[in-house]
């Protein structure tokens, strides 16, 4: 027992003595430092000599001064925080690749006290565009090809196929800009046996847009999705273009499904001024004016949410007109949370719990020569455990409901499978599968000021196949101007979709089931 004691005192004494001594040294506690690249992934092949962009999302305890980033250890660009130093940063990059091959991705941040983090690197495949690439005799095929780089004859015998998956940007019937420049994103799955090396999208009909037809396409392997992008221009002439492609393989086998934009460019409201008076013999001259015709635009924004992280963004109206409501098209694996009136704009929250950074839309639909303004009216309440919730807003008297909104939080036990006109105001439905009782706001957004009134029509029972996708929508009738609209599901159906098009309103939802379910659209339509 004695002997116990004596070694206790002696640890006792050995650690005050080793905390003296730390204490001595003054040693700086060290800053917790991490930064991950969420584009392009690892793998991933990039284009040679086509700009690429390098994000990476850093975060530091003290707050991120500067991110650094090399490209084969050469360092080729500093990105620092807009103002101050953040503890987070997102850090979007430019680089032009001009090696072929391997290349190694370092980024590196370095906080506000100067520590430098440990690089993290990830191995991307610089290709060669169509365009650029050597015209050779194709290699025969050895009798071992395994080992053999990537090309059509080391796939003999696969077979080409996509399926479409989504609309990341520009669903059909969006508004754009006279002139203005945008990048027209689909979503697509490669569920052939070939894996796309060298392989072009074509423009087979319609308009160009601005665009260059063949496109190249990076290396998309077998089995994995991909968004194809095309940079465009919006003509300066007001309609309704249309422009159909169709991806094609290194051997010119047209394949895979017609990926279509469609796009109106609006006429924008303008005044007609008085007539200028004339010396006649009448004594006093006849002045007239028109009215500016009502009508309703969409307006819109893209954002990236990093990996793991929540992001949003905020759509506003223009001048001269107000937001009835709004919507949003979130790419696979983000949860939108938030879909919500935000000043005479509409903003919209997302949670991206996949392992890449992910894209979402937002939409503001705005009403234009009304001479009217929007409010909201709330209502918030916690849900009920592992139960189902209703909400009702109604419109004050005097005022006309154009559209709703939601918030249901970032958690999954919440699910909305209801969000419609009811009356003069608004409804909402949620799920909650948890034993908890989260906060949920629901929200009509209502019209004052103006004359008229608003309906509700609806497109009933579209089927959604099992763990499949699909599109509902439904249009205003004529003489009347969509200001909102919404959706009715069965539960497991998900809203990854919904905004104003082509005087109506749409949905897009996957059925993450076993079974086959229902989608139903509604449009709120205005008559002044």
């Amino acid at each position: 027992m004695k002997n116990k004691i004596k070694t206790l005192k002696f640890l006792f004494i050995l650690l005050v003595v080793c905390a003296l001594f730390l204490s001595s040294c003054n040693l700086p506690l060290r800053a917790r430092n991490n930064i991950v690249i969420t584009s392009p992934e690892e793998g991933q092949s990039v284009v040679l000599n086509q700009e690429a962009r390098v994000v990476s999302f850093s975060e530091s305890s003290v707050g991120v001064e500067s991110v650094q980033l090399f490209i084969n250890g050469s360092l080729i660009h500093t990105a620092y925080p807009p103002v101050g130093a953040p503890e987070e940063f997102l850090a979007d990059q430019p680089w032009v690749p001009t090696i072929e091959g391997n290349n190694v991705i370092s980024v590196i941040v370095t906080d506000a006290k100067g520590n430098i983090s440990e690089p993290v690197n990830i191995l991307v495949q610089v290709v060669p565009a169509v365009a650029q690439a050597d015209v050779t005799p194709t290699p025969t095929l050895t009798s071992t090809p395994e080992g053999l780089p990537l090309t059509q004859t080391a796939q003999s015998g696969c077979t080409n196929n996509a399926s479409f998956i989504n609309h990341i940007t520009f669903p059909p019937g969006t508004n754009v800009s006279a002139g203005s420049n945008f990048t027209k994103v689909w979503q697509v799955n490669n569920n052939g046996t070939c894996d796309w090396i060298g392989y072009e999208l074509i423009l087979t009909s319609g308009d160009l847009l601005g665009a260059g037809s063949p496109q190249a396409l990076p290396v998309i392997s077998m089995g994995n999705n991909a968004n194809i992008s095309v940079d465009m221009a919006a003509p300066a002439s007001p309609g309704t273009y249309n422009s159909i492609w169709r991806i094609r393989s290194d051997e010119g086998e047209f394949f895979g499904p017609e990926l279509m934009l469609s796009i109106t460019v609006p006429q924008l409201p303008t005044e007609t001024p008085s007539p200028t008076p004339t010396s006649t013999l009448t004594p006093t001259p006849t002045f007239t004016a028109t009215t500016p015709a009502v009508s309703v635009e969409l307006y819109y924004d893209l954002t990236s949410i990093a990996a793991g992280a929540i992001g949003s963004t905020t759509v506003n109206c223009p001048a001269g007109s107000v937001v009835t409501s709004g919507g949003f098209a979130g790419a696979n694996g983000v949860r939108i949370y938030n879909s919500t009136m935000n000043g005479n704009g509409w903003r919209v929250y997302g949670f991206n719990n996949t392992g890449s950074s992910r894209n979402i839309t937002v939409y503001a639909t705005c009403l234009f020569n009304t001479g009217g303004t929007t409010d909201f009216v709330l209502e918030q309440q916690n849900v009920a455990a592992n139960d189902y919730t209703h909400f009702e807003m109604s419109c004050p008297g005097g005022t006309i409901v154009t559209g709703g909104g939601w918030v249901i939080g970032s958690t999954t036990s919440v699910e909305i499978y209801n969000s419609t006109r009811s009356g003069n105001g608004w409804q909402i439905y949620v799920n909650n599968t948890s034993g908890d009782t989260p906060l949920v706001n629901a929200y009509a957004i209502c019209l004052s000021g103006a004359s008229g009134s608003t309906a509700q029509v609806s497109q009933s029972g579209v089927s959604v196949p099992a763990g499949d996708i699909a599109h509902g929508e439904k249009a205003c009738p004529g003489g009347t101007y969509a200001t909102g609209g919404g959706f009715a599901t069965n539960l497991g159906v998900i809203i990854y979709n919904t905004s104003f098009s082509d005087n109506g309103w749409q949905n897009y939802a996957r059925n993450t089931t076993g079974s086959n379910l229902t989608l139903n659209t509604y449009a709120t339509c205005y008559s002044p």
